[in-house]
């Protein structure tokens, strides 16, 4: 159910497992990327090949077309890019090993692989069929599935995040209910209103989660690609937003993609250059002192 501020309310009894879930596979609680594409799609003929016409997608929100083959891009998108995934597995192992010939040589591959995946899938995005018109309809996703999959903020019910001020209401509560359970028939004012009081204010201390919709920006692929190159986003708030999708990836992508951070190839090419200006400076240095000596 909604909450005043816009807030989806999550009960206890579906938050509670929801959470812990959610936790257990170090993924944020709601539907994403992973949920929509990388876990969402099995062959029609198991010994056919992974193409648009040979896939179809376990579940759906809307059983429209334009919804499969927008989620279906997507599958062929990250078979594709396996040559970009495994080029900078190489490349990161090369330059820990400082394997420069290796290097050279998954560079090429790197480079190959991705012209490869813009040039051959992403193009399927708009595909179309004369009979038809567009697989994917622009403005039949926009307005009929992406609703289901946008941004949401849920407000856990039971679930707080420790502070001062929920240790602070909960010691008054406690208080005041002992004092009704004690003072029942002395005389003293009615508690019950003050009571209801603090239990408004600790409800409304309890924990809202602001959720990302499933988008392709939390692939691993381009990221992966970023952060071995050394490539940094110009806008700050993009970068930003980047990252937090990152929280949305699967365990194993987002350990992969710290591993390649550990060790980009950006800094290791411009001590390489510098090296190179020093060696060819001290090369002129040296023919100049030969000159002059003879």
């Amino acid at each position: 159910t909604g909450g005043e501020d816009g807030a989806l309310r999550v009960p206890s009894f579906l938050g509670d497992g929801w959470l812990a879930a959610s936790a257990r596979v170090g993924r944020q609680p709601t539907v994403d990327y992973a949920d929509c594409v990388l876990y969402n799609w099995t062959k029609i003929d198991p010994e056919g090949p992974l193409t648009p016409d040979n896939i179809r997608m376990l579940n759906r929100f809307t059983g429209l077309l334009d919804e499969e083959w927008f989620m279906k891009t997507h599958v062929i998108i990250e078979s594709e890019a396996a040559g970009v995934v495994s080029s900078v597995y190489d490349a990161a192992a090369a330059v820990r090993r400082l394997d420069w010939d290796r290097l050279l040589a998954t560079l090429t591959w790197l480079e190959q692989a991705l012209s490869h995946v813009a040039s051959n899938t992403l193009r399927l995005m708009f595909e179309r069929r004369d009979a038809d018109g567009f697989m994917c309809e622009p403005l039949s996703f926009y307005h009929r599935v992406r609703p289901l999959i946008s941004s949401w903020t849920g407000l856990f019910e039971g679930q707080y995040d420790d502070s001062e001020a929920l240790k602070d209401l909960s010691a008054q509560l406690e208080t005041v209910e002992a004092l009704e359970r004690t003072a029942a028939g002395s005389g003293l004012p009615d508690l019950a209103p003050h009571r209801r009081h603090l239990r408004n204010r600790i409800a409304a201390l309890q924990r809202r989660k602001r959720l990302c919709g499933p988008s392709g920006a939390m692939s691993a692929i381009l990221p992966l690609c970023d952060a071995f190159l050394g490539i940094t986003m110009s806008s700050e708030t993009l970068g930003t937003m980047l990252r937090a999708f990152e929280d949305y990836m699967p365990v194993p992508h987002r350990a992969f993609l710290e591993q390649v951070r550990e060790r980009p190839l950006r800094p290791l090419i411009l001590e390489l250059q510098e090296a190179l200006h020093h060696r060819r400076r001290a090369a002129a240095r040296n023919a100049r002192t030969a000159a002059a000596a003879a």
